[in-house]
C-alpha cells in the first residue's frame, strides 16, 4: 500500500512546524483578544459604568427626549456618552452651564464642575428606539485606559496577522514540497 504523504522529509516537516508555529501563534492571540475585558485592568470598572447607566429610549421625530441629570464635580472629569445604534440621525446634546454641546452618535468632552442635563434629539422622520448609556470618568483615568487598550490591541491584531502570515508561509512551503516530491 502507497502512502499519500510522507512526512520523513525535511522540508514538508519544516513546513508543517512553520504552518504550526503560525496557527498556534495566531489562536493564542485571538484567545487574548476575546477574553480582554476579563483581565484587562480596569475594563471591568468602565463596562460596569456604560451598563449601569443604559437606557433603551423610544425617541419621536423632530423631538428631544431628556434621558439623564449628572452632576459634574471635579474639574476633571469626562463624560462620555453614546447610542449603540450608528444612526447619525440623532444628537446627543448636553445643556448645562450656559453651555450647549452636541455630537452626533457620541459625546466626549471634559466638562467644569455644575449640573448638566442630557438630551437626545431624532433629526429624522421616522420614531424609532435606541440604546443609550453614559458615563462620568476622570480624564486622566479615561485617557491612560483608552490609550493603553488601543496599544494592546494594536499589538495583538499585529501578532495575529504575522502568526496568520507564518502560517499562510508554512502551507506554501508544504505545498511546494508536495510539487518537488513528485517529480
Amino acid at each position: 500500500m502507497k502512502r499519500f504523504i510522507r512526512f520523513d522529509n525535511k522540508d514538508r516537516s519544516s513546513g508543517l512546524k512553520l504552518l504550526g508555529v503560525g496557527v498556534l501563534i495566531f489562536l493564542v492571540l485571538l484567545g487574548l483578544e476575546l477574553s480582554l475585558p476579563f483581565y484587562y485592568p480596569s475594563y471591568a470598572t468602565v463596562e460596569n459604568t456604560f451598563h449601569s447607566n443604559f437606557k433603551e429610549i423610544s425617541l419621536t421625530p423632530g423631538k428631544g427626549v431628556l434621558v439623564a441629570n449628572i452632576n459634574v464635580t471635579k474639574d476633571d472629569n469626562t463624560l462620555i456618552a453614546f447610542i449603540d445604534d450608528q444612526n447619525d440621525k440623532v444628537n446627543v446634546t448636553v445643556v448645562g452651564n450656559g453651555n450647549s454641546l452636541t455630537n452626533a452618535i457620541d459625546f466626549t468632552e471634559t466638562l467644569p464642575p455644575g449640573k448638566y442635563s442630557i438630551y437626545l434629539l431624532d433629526t429624522s422622520n421616522n420614531s424609532y428606539n435606541v440604546g443609550f448609556t453614559y458615563g462620568i470618568f476622570q480624564g486622566s483615568f479615561i485617557n491612560r485606559f483608552y490609550s493603553g487598550l488601543g496599544i494592546y490591541q494594536t499589538v495583538l491584531e499585529i501578532g495575529m496577522s504575522l502568526g496568520a502570515v507564518l502560517a499562510i508561509i508554512g502551507l506554501i512551503l508544504f505545498l511546494i514540497s508536495l510539487r518537488k516530491n513528485r517529480r
